[in-house]
């Protein structure tokens, strides 16, 4: 067989391998194809404000938020950690975040490796952008923290370390966890009481090693009484995909509002109204009352599939769980709502009071009277804190109260007792919901001495022996 032969033999033989394998049809070349995670939801950014910034340390980070914020609506902030040799480019995985309508997302980038242990300048660092953005735009006291892989070791971490800081952490795949046997600073670390109503959502998946990690972190969590949530999937690698963000969200959603996801997406669209309803609201009485519609939200309860009462009975072999509540305590779920509304109360009724008292102050407005004084009372005679500091404000309640300012008649008739009573014991409860209950003692004394054999005389006592 000559050369040019074999040349033409090699050359037909490829020709037909190429076509046997060309005729495979494609969806059996899917089917084959390794299994991959689920994939991120496409996000457009077109509706989103992105920018990448510099903090004061000169350390790149990356903001993106609604284009068009509202003005007088406070806002989520969220920590969005990358791994190890990352960037916060694109929230680093966690975009979505953004398109809530409700929260603002920063991403910071650090170099090199030593963040994962959250040392102190990474820490400091954190908390200082945290505090620069509180002044830039309207935010919530306490941020939620995310991250993946390295990021899922600062985040949880930060989380520990400053509970003050954060409502909600959900870290996965770390590859070291503060349990103490990796970095003995990490020892003790559990054990804050003030992590305990903060919930994590710990994740992995089941063909990335560090899944036992995460295990052995949850169940530390679990024997110091924390509130935490474990999934673990099969056939994911060291990926951060659609189910690791869906497991974020119902962190934070739990962590912020007390709710499922949908649920706590009602909750937000009729905060929200109520936010626009009240915006240049020219008086007090509307907005608080409209501010207060937010405790009368019903608590809707998670799905059982989304609890986890069964802590203690936790077993070594890797399961997805429900929410393990603190203590194992079914009725943990219901008061951290009822805090979460109030919180949110709180927050909306601040700006509405700091107004008030610079208009019964004078600053930078004309000053209120007395009879407008007595208006801006009656719109808050629901809250006893603001209440207390219009009080104070506006001279009506002595700084000292053993030396009270108003001198009761003598023998005063029925109607005049009956107001001095009800002044004294609006003051004394004024003084017990700001933490002063010598203050408030003093006043319900008062009411006794002045007034014995008296009804305001008998509901003074009984609150004199509620007093701490």
């Amino acid at each position: 067989m000559g050369y040019n032969t074999r040349v033409n033999s090699f050359f037909w033989v490829t020709i037909a391998v190429l076509g046997s394998v060309l005729a495979v049809p494609q969806g059996r070349c899917l089917a084959q194809a390794p299994a991959r995670g689920v994939p991120l939801k496409t996000v457009r950014l077109n509706p989103l404000a992105c920018k990448q910034l510099k903090d004061a340390t000169g350390g790149e980070y990356y903001l993106y938020h609604p284009k068009k914020l509202e003005k007088n609506r406070p806002y989520w902030l969220v920590i969005a950690v990358h791994g190890l040799g990352g960037t916060g480019k694109y929230a680093a995985g966690y975009l979505q975040f953004a398109t809530f309508g409700n929260c603002i997302v920063a991403a910071p980038t650090f170099p090199g490796g030593r963040y994962m242990f959250c040392t102190k300048p990474d820490a400091q660092r954190t908390i200082d952008l945290i505090n620069a953005l509180k002044k830039e735009f309207l935010l919530h006291d306490k941020c939620f923290i995310a991250g993946f892989s390295g990021g899922s070791q600062f985040a949880h971490r930060f989380a520990l370390k400053h509970p003050e800081h954060v409502i909600g952490c959900s870290p996965h795949a770390g590859g070291s966890w503060s349990t103490g046997e990796m970095m003995p600073s990490d020892a003790g670390l559990l054990k804050n009481d003030k992590v305990n109503s903060i919930p994590f959502g710990v994740s992995c998946g089941l063909a990335d090693g560090r899944w036992r990690g995460a295990q052995h972190f949850v169940g530390a969590m679990l024997k110091q009484k924390n509130c935490v949530k474990e999934m673990y999937w099969k056939g994911m690698g060291h990926t951060l995909d659609q189910r690791v963000v869906d497991l974020s969200k119902e962190t934070f959603f739990l962590a912020a509002y007390g709710l499922g996801v949908s649920d706590g997406i009602r909750m937000d669209k009729k905060i929200g109204a109520i936010c626009r309803m009240i915006r240049g609201a020219r008086t007090y009485v509307t907005p608080v009352a409209q501010v207060r519609r937010i405790l009368k939200i019903p608590y809707q309860a998670l799905p059982k599939e989304a609890r986890a009462t069964n802590g203690a009975k936790r077993d070594a072999k890797p399961h997805a769980s429900g929410w393990y509540p603190p203590g194992n305590d079914p009725a943990w779920f219901e008061k951290h709502f009822k805090r979460c509304r109030q919180r949110w109360v709180d927050r909306l009724i601040k700006p509405i009071a700091d107004r008030a008292l610079a208009e019964i102050q004078g600053k930078g407005v004309k000053k209120a009277s007395p009879a407008q004084v007595a208006l801006i009372r009656k719109a808050f005679k629901d809250c006893p804190k603001v209440l207390a500091r219009i009080d104070a404000a506006a001279g009506q309640g002595p700084d000292d109260p053993k030396t009270p300012t108003s001198t009761p008649t003598p023998n005063p008739g029925k109607a005049d007792a009956d107001r001095q009573c009800s002044s004294w014991w609006r003051l004394a409860q004024s003084y017990a919901a700001c933490g002063r209950p010598e203050k408030s003692k003093t006043y319900l004394k008062m009411i006794i001495k002045k007034h014995p054999k008296t009804d305001w005389a008998t509901k003074a006592a009984k609150r004199l022996d509620e007093l701490p």
